[in-house]
């Protein structure tokens, strides 16, 4: 893509500074250089947290599109090109590294609390931080996770415009519910498992079970195997999750929760460093991600919305216009991985596909014919097929003939 003039400098605000506001930042500085950012970040400095994250092929394409395959693979802990896996900690870095001027645009300690839209857009957008200072700008774009105060104050306003049980319906859209799922999390050293029968090549393994699995892949060069174990919770999805969203736990009670598993898993879980339980919590799925010229993203949003900022035709005036062409294209298909991804989570956690009548002591004890466990392989490759059937640069493609056909 070539980057197109625009008729209008943008001020540009990003919401946080995780994997997608630092990856909107370098499409946007990239494909739109005549605009301004500004990166407003809660914590006072950039974290080294997490354990690991999984690229999948499709959004990769964009990473070597924007040439950082090559920073990112010196990083990866796999050579499988099914999928790309890293330290959280070490993605992060090699993203900060890309941002220009960094240390001009990203502002830490800003914890947005809320934003004020006027009605004209001559106006700017006011934002409030938790600090009680403002910054303005025309365009905000809200990339500050589970608990966006970007989506707190958009669903505020929507309800506040509605009525009745509509009003009603978009105020429990405002808060993130839970999804009836807790993950223990950890990286094991990979010199702790040298005598076990465990592959610790550049793979990633899932080990299913009943209401409960558990993946590990290898992160930070192949040094360790991150593990995340996952466990659900009849019916507890929607529910309020009763504890803190996430806490340091015991090897043994990561242990317990695998006592009667395979012995791969029992080496596993015995070897995790400083494991935590975290309550994996979700959004509704919302009407719209957008509301006058502001917009909410997730992680793989931000090169179709720095394509579509960068086409002629785009300025303050037209950005609600723009931002609907984003909503248009991304919203159906951001929340259609998230229903795949449930129900693929559904399917490992053999909820599914024969496997409903199935309790979890049966589950434990095995002896199942070969038929049932293939149903689970082939419903797993039907929920994932998209990952390999489509292209990100058709919705890039698509994205620059929506914006023309709309504001050219």
């Amino acid at each position: 893509m070539v980057p197109s003039e625009t008729p209008q400098k943008l001020r540009i605000a990003i919401a946080g500074s995780g994997f997608g506001g630092l990856l909107l930042a370098i499409f946007l500085q990239k494909y739109c250089p005549d605009h301004e950012i500004d990166i407003y970040e809660a914590a006072h400095e950039f974290g080294g947290i997490g354990a690991g994250v999984a690229v999948w092929p499709r959004f990769w394409q964009v990473l070597r599109y924007i040439g950082l395959e090559d920073q990112l693979l010196e990083a990866t802990g796999t050579l499988n090109k099914e999928v790309f896996t890293f330290h959280r900690s070490q993605l992060h870095k090699v993203l900060v590294d890309n941002v220009k001027d960094k240390d001009k645009i990203v502002h830490f300690s800003k914890r947005l609390v809320s934003y004020s839209e006027p009605a004209s857009v001559d106006e700017p957008i006011t934002l409030t931080f938790k600090d009680g200072t403002t910054a303005t700008c025309d365009l905000l774009l809200g990339s500050d996770g589970i608990r966006s105060a970007v989506r707190h104050t958009m669903y505020t306003e929507l309800a506040n415009e509605a009525e009745g049980a509509r009003a009603e319906e978009l105020r429990e859209m405002i808060d993130p519910v839970w999804s009836g799922v807790v993950v223990y999390r950890g990286l094991v050293p990979v010199d702790q498992l040298q005598n076990t029968k465990l592959d610790l090549g550049h793979v990633a393994i899932i080990y299913a079970g009943k209401h409960k699995y558990l993946t590990s892949y290898a992160v930070s060069r192949g040094e360790f195997i991150n593990v995340a174990a996952l466990v659900g919770i009849p019916d507890g999805e929607g529910k309020p999750y009763e504890g803190p969203w996430s806490a340091p736990v015991t090897q043994e009670e990561v242990a317990a929760q695998y006592a009667t598993w395979d012995s791969d898993v029992q080496q596993l879980v015995k070897h995790i460093e400083k494991p935590s339980i975290w309550a994996v919590n979700t959004v509704r799925y919302l009407p719209t991600y957008v509301k006058g010229r502001v917009a909410l993203l997730g992680d793989a949003d931000g090169f179709i919305l720095a394509t579509i900022l960068s086409q002629p035709g785009v300025s303050r005036a037209t950005l609600p216009e723009a931002l609907e062409v984003y909503d248009a294209l991304r919203r159906p298909v951001s929340q259609d991985v998230h229903r795949r991804s449930r129900q693929t989570g559904h399917t490992i956690n053999l909820e599914r596909a024969g496997w409903e009548n199935v309790s979890a002591a049966e589950s434990a004890r095995g002896g199942f014919p070969k038929e049932m466990l293939d149903r689970v392989g082939a419903a797993i490759e039907e929920e994932m097929a998209w990952v390999g059937a489509s292209s990100i640069m058709d919705d890039h493609a698509r994205a620059c003939e929506m914006v023309r056909e709309r504001l050219v």
